[in-house]
């Protein structure tokens, strides 16, 4: 597919248009672009970035040749790219009103409220382009949704706040200021605000929780509607950017998710929930869980209190033990024959300066392993390299045994500078002759 690109490229007409097969298994697909390729631009993208996300996001390998869309893969796959594609280009930037047949077992649907939308976009859909790059998957804006009733909504006011209180007059629109006395609820008109006016402590008002503000703030706008994100991919491409999101949503608006741990069913792939003590969640910060998550081939990724850990059975086991074993510092196992898919080395206390936090984590990132440091006072202390990958773990023992035998870098000592010694100025001294003395004197004399 690539050189066929390639020779089309150099000499277009040279080849002849292969035929779309039809045949369950792996085969070609040849689909035209809309329009003879007006809208090509959409699903070529920046740098081909677009390209490659369908690709990833379908099982497919794709290919365009002029105004031909070349699609390898299964006949699943090949239908989903096809679907893509066209969605791609008839979708603008509109909200994707249905799903495609093709792409309805690919895609999953997450609830995003309105104050939340910017932050996980970014500016100008940076910030979820870069997740769907790493993720392998394709997001869309769905319809809007009306805000949930139901939604457990905390009491902006309470009795006793200082606020301010809407007032239509004649000349328009003004607040003043008032004292709440009471706060209640209403099954049809909603919270209702009663409050004591202080330009005339006799009046007393029910108002509208839409004409109550804080002082300072600006009238209350009129509550958007949540928007729905569509992704679109694998399993694990779309729960990878399902979570990420997650996690940006709670920390713009606290309280969107449920903060209780739950369990996975089964041991296919799945996600469990858990909750951690507050200081041992303070270890467990964004690199540490990156590391964890490649190393154990899972996905972790922290909602509000709550770690997500999504994977098959094995792999969420092994995501768990890792992080259980950050907080502790320590393996929590006596007998070193007891861990699995882990190797140690052990290092004397003279050498440690040798392995920094630096060089440790270019070491994860490098091999997709965690590495661990145990805390202790030991003469040697014990460095655990962790790790689904067998090949991934023994290069990162090799980088650990070559640091164990490199000489410590003795401290520079500090060269002490002299400060070069400042030549005296000498004095300048202007010499005049008697006439031109006398002339100076005498024009200083009728200026002066």
């Amino acid at each position: 597919l690539r050189i066929r690109q390639l020779i089309d490229g150099k000499a277009p007409g040279f080849l002849k248009d292969r035929e779309t097969d039809t045949c369950e298994g792996l085969g070609w697909s040849i689909v035209p672009l809309i329009k003879n390729g007006e809208l090509k631009a959409k699903v070529i993208g920046k740098g081909g970035s677009v390209r490659v996300r369908i690709g990833k996001s379908c099982g497919s390998e794709l290919e365009y040749v002029g105004n031909m869309a070349y699609i390898v893969g299964t006949m699943e796959e090949r239908k989903r790219t096809e679907a893509m594609l066209e969605l791609l280009q008839v979708q603008g930037g509109s909200p994707v009103e249905s799903v495609p047949e093709a792409l309805k077992t690919s895609c999953t649907s997450l609830v995003v409220p309105a104050a939340a939308a910017n932050a996980i976009m970014g500016k100008g859909r940076s910030t979820m382009n870069q997740l769907e790059d790493e993720a392998g998957a394709l997001t869309f804006w769905g319809p809007d949704q009306e805000p949930s009733k139901e939604k457990p909504k905390k009491p902006r006011f309470s009795e006793g706040d200082k606020v301010e209180g809407r007032y239509e007059t004649k000349k328009g629109e003004r607040w003043f200021e008032a004292k709440v006395l009471s706060v209640s609820e209403d099954e049809k008109e909603g919270t209702k605000v009663k409050v004591r006016w202080d330009y005339d402590e006799s009046l007393e008002s029910d108002l509208p929780e839409s004409d109550v503000r804080k002082p300072g703030e600006e009238a209350k706008e009129q509550e958007k509607p949540d928007r729905m994100l569509m992704i679109f991919g694998p399993d694990r491409s779309r729960k990878t950017v399902e979570l990420r999101t997650m996690s940006t949503i709670e920390d713009t608006c606290p309280g969107t998710f449920a903060s209780e741990p739950f369990e996975a069913e089964g041991d296919g792939f799945a996600t469990q929930g858990f909750q951690l003590p507050a200081e041992e969640a303070k270890q467990c910060t964004s690199g540490r869980c990156k590391a964890i998550a490649k190393a154990a081939h899972c996905i972790l990724e922290q909602v509000g209190s709550v770690f997500h850990l999504a994977g098959v059975g094995s792999e969420r086991a092994t995501g768990h033990s890792y992080l259980r074993w950050l907080c502790d510092g320590k393996s929590s196992l006596a007998d070193d024959s007891e861990l699995e898919n882990v190797e140690i080395i052990k290092v004397p206390k003279e050498k440690m300066p040798n392995f920094q936090d630096w060089s440790l984590e270019k070491l994860e990132e490098d091999t997709s392993t965690f590495i661990l440091v145990e805390k202790t006072e030991e003469e040697e202390t014990r460095i655990f390299a962790c790790g689904l990958n067998t090949k991934k773990r023994a290069e990162a023992m090799t980088e650990l045994r070559r640091l164990k035998t490199q000489e410590v870098e003795k401290p520079r000592a500090k060269k002490e500078t002299k400060k070069p010694a400042q030549a005296s100025k000498k004095k300048v001294q202007y010499v005049v002759n008697q006439e031109e003395e006398e002339r100076r004197r005498k024009r200083a004399a009728r200026f002066g």
